[in-house]
């Protein structure tokens, strides 16, 4: 339950980027750290499909990796505007809430697999 609603999540966060891309009040800039942010969000969509996989197999150890690449992909999109200090990331909320739920996948996670 807590993939799904993290996948609900990334894909909302993905179609908020991308508006935010083709919004002509967005900054250059902004906007070109962002496109960096779409190909990580599609990664973890692309990762959490691979951990519901994980999870219908009963392959945790799986599930942790495949987790764990999710969080990078989030962070990835952070670190990109923490790179650039004068940059304002519209999305800084978001990923926080994003890393979040992936913590919290990751936590049940290893508490079944233990």
């Amino acid at each position: 339950m807590e993939i799904s609603a993290l996948y609900e999540k990334a894909n909302t966060t993905l179609d908020l980027a991308k508006r935010l891309i083709a919004d002509q009040t967005t900054p250059r800039d902004v906007a070109d750290v962002l496109d960096l942010c779409v190909d990580n969000y599609e990664s973890l969509l692309d990762d959490l499909k691979d951990a519901s996989v994980a999870v219908d197999d009963g392959d945790f150890g799986r599930l942790e990796s495949v987790v764990s690449a999710a969080i990078a992909d989030v962070v990835t999109c952070s670190d990109a505007f923490t790179e650039s200090p004068e940059l304002e990331s519209p999305m800084v909320n978001v990923d926080a809430f994003l890393k979040k739920l992936c913590s919290n996948v990751l936590a049940i996670s290893q508490m079944v697999y233990m």
